[in-house]
């Protein structure tokens, strides 16, 4: 999120002189008075200008600034931020969000009695974020999914039948609903079929009747044969992308199951949209809850969560009681025979049962929290390993996953004052580096190129990119980046990204700017292993060089120079507290602001694009007789930002998606270039270093 400031001298001139003729006394008298009225959106406007003003003088102190660089000692710098938000910004600030929130308390309980036991509550903080919406862009995620006849048929039968497929696949999908609608009743579930309200200036949710029928339904792509193209299917997704969802936009998805399939080297596929709103939740999590409600249950895609059960056991810091030679010798045992005895699936299920009882068998219960992480991180392995070679493979695979649980649990627990305090430092550090952050992005300047600036129109357009079954481009790329020195996947696309837009300009004969900024979500908090729909994510800025595209002549050190530079830019923004600082004011400004001011506060008007990079899952999803062969994922644009690019990476698979603004990219090919373009750059990245 970020923060818009028109005429920003005029506002450093008004700081400098508010400071020089009144006291921070003065103004928080003035603050205190101002209060006590209601809010007009003059005196909302004057209360922001005497905030801002603060800031911004603290920020352009050069006396105060040569003291802060001064300091070598992170408690003294601390101290001193703390000072200075305590005795003039924070009483400020928090008396401005303490309004609100008593005027939050008491729209709940008028809420409450008007809608009595319809009311289900506040949409969270970060949820409260995507309601902020406008005619020219909403916070609707669109999700293409192609489904492929399994069955062997002939070409001509499978066309003929067509009809009768897709009526199949729509009932099919609601009747997977329908079970969730009348008989599960986790969170996740009864999300799904809340209303969106806003009333009073806060979003809520609340129940309604519905029917299944309004969520799932037909659309009939208008065609002159009895087939669809892709060109078709790009342009009418394009062009509802961008309307409301049922019931005036209350409901919070729908599925739309086309009746007619696509035609394309020589296979039958059909398309299925579902398009959903940002507020139930971020693309990880909508992703993995729809693809796991269609797919079949034996089938489950469940990557998303293995992996984050993984990552939290590497980056598991804890140390957990001493544990015992017994322990350690009956879990390597335990795993290393059930994985002896039973291949794939039922290595999967024997080996975490086997590590488990063996756990609750010697070890205590600290011990046990981490050899199931070990068990859990294995699963993907060693079931790998035992498609290729059962017993010994399997076997060394498990002992390894199993000596690691070991080595984790060894060290004894010795409570670390020193990092408990340091990582309180570096918290404060965090909380009070939020006014100095806010005025930075005041002064910072939005790009200007002829693919940002320009008011968006509203329409839409949708194009993808899938990597073909045989290409391997994914693997190469992952072999690739392992010879360069910490360089991530996202980097490579992001510098491979960067030529084609150099090219995009060069084919529109425009200025080429030095670098454009781009929007790149993360998110947060790792996905649990129950599934919630929720929007655990935040987002930083980015800059990207636009650099001219690498030739069939170039070497090995030209790429990673090249890669070099965008990994640097990367590794700046990790390096700041950009996301964890957004996070904050995300979830404070969501929870108490309302609407009107909500509205005015998040914008984004300095980046030209967002990158959105989503792990799927790493097998192919199914639906019955029909298996799930391509996926595309688009993310919402906002204010001036109107291109999204995606990675989504399915089945072992690059899928590629730009959702854009006709605004910016009026042609029908332009986009689709960008993606070839992408993909070629990629290709040439993989043949210069020889993967």
């Amino acid at each position: 999120m970020w923060f818009d400031l028109q005429n920003r001298s005029s506002w450093i001139n008004f700081a400098n002189e508010t400071f020089s003729r009144e006291s921070v006394r003065n103004i928080q008298d003035h603050l205190f008075k101002s209060t006590a009225s209601t809010f007009f959106p003059s005196q909302i406007g004057l209360l922001c200008g005497i905030l801002i003003a603060v800031l911004v003088n603290v920020k352009t102190n050069k006396q105060l600034q040569k003291q802060l660089l001064k300091l070598k000692n992170i408690n003294e710098l601390s101290l001193i931020r703390i000072s200075i938000c305590a005795l003039v910004i924070l009483p400020l600030f928090l008396a401005f969000l303490l309004i609100f929130l008593i005027y939050r308390s008491f729209v709940r309980i008028i809420l409450q009695i008007k809608f009595r036991g319809k009311f289900r509550g506040f949409l969270s903080a970060n949820d409260t974020v995507w309601t902020v919406e406008h005619q020219k862009w909403k916070s609707v995620i669109n999700i293409l999914a192609l489904l492929e006849e399994k069955r062997s048929e002939n070409f001509e039968s499978s066309l003929k039948s067509s009809e009768e497929n897709a009526r199949e696949i729509l009932e099919m999908i609601r009747s997977k609903f329908e079970v969730l609608m009348r008989s599960d009743r986790s969170e996740a579930a009864q999300k799904i079929f809340y209303c969106l309200n806003r009333e009073l200036g806060y979003s809520f949710w609340t129940t309604a009747e519905c029917k299944i029928e309004d969520y799932v339904k037909f659309i009939d792509i208008p065609s002159s044969s009895s087939f669809l193209t892709t060109t078709l299917v790009k342009k009418w997704l394009g062009e509802v992308s961008n309307d409301f969802l049922p019931r005036n936009h209350s409901f919070l998805w729908e599925i739309l199951v086309c009746t007619k399939p696509i035609i394309e080297n020589g296979s039958i596929k059909y398309p299925i949209i579902c398009r959903v709103h940002h507020s139930l939740g971020d693309g990880v999590a909508l992703l993995r809850f729809f693809l796991e409600t269609i797919a079949d249950q034996e089938k489950k895609p469940s990557s998303v969560a293995l992996e984050a059960l993984r990552k939290e056991y590497r980056n598991n810091e804890a140390r957990v009681g001493a544990r015992s030679e017994a322990c350690n010798k009956v879990c390597n045992e335990a795993c290393s025979e059930a994985c002896n005895k039973a291949c794939n699936k039922d290595c999967i299920e024997a080996c975490n049962n086997a590590c488990n009882a063996a756990c609750n068998k010697t070890c205590n219960a600290a011990c046990k929290k981490v050899c199931n992480l070990a068990c859990s991180a294995c699963i993907e392995a060693c079931s790998e390993a035992c498609n290729k070679a059962c017993n010994a493979t399997c076997k060394k695979v498990c002992n390894e996953v199993c000596k690691a649980c070991n080595r984790a649990a060894s060290e004894p627990f010795i409570p670390n004052i020193r990092g408990c305090i340091n990582s309180a430092l570096k918290w404060i550090n965090l909380i009070t580096s939020i006014p100095f952050y806010v005025v930075q992005h005041l002064s910072s300047e939005p790009d200007r190129s002829c693919l940002h600036g320009l008011n968006l129109s509203g329409s839409k357009r949708f194009s993808w990119l899938y990597e073909s079954n045989d290409s391997h481009l994914l693997l190469q790329l992952r072999k690739l980046k392992r010879t360069l020195p910490a360089v991530r996947l996202s980097d490579l696309i992001l510098a491979a990204l960067s030529g084609s837009l150099y090219r995009h300009y060069e084919r529109t004969k425009t200025a080429i700017p030095q670098f454009i900024q781009i929007v790149v979500p993360a998110r947060i908090e790792p996905p649990t292993k129950e599934l919630k729909l929720e929007n655990k994510f935040s987002v930083a800025i980015q800059k990207l060089p636009i650099l001219p595209p690498l030739c069939r002549n170039s070497n090995f050190h030209d790429l990673t120079e090249r890669v070099k530079v965008v990994k640097e830019e990367t590794d700046r923004v990790r390096s700041r507290p950009d996301y964890l600082i957004n996070y904050a004011i995300m979830t404070i400004f969501g929870y108490l602001l309302p609407y009107q001011v909500l509205s005015r506060t998040f914008d984004s008007k300095l980046a030209t694009m967002v990158f959105s990079n989503l792990p799927g899952p790493t097998e192919e999803a199914t639906l019955k007789n029909y298996k799930i062969t391509n996926l595309s994922f688009s993310v919402p644009h906002r204010d001036s930002t109107g291109i999204g690019l995606t990675l989504l990476t399915y089945s072992g698979r690059m899928q590629f998606s730009l959702y854009v603004d006709t605004a910016l990219i009026p042609a029908d090919d332009d986009a689709q270039r960008i993606l070839q373009d992408l993909e070629n750059e990629l290709r040439l990245y993989v043949e210069i270093s020889g993967s």
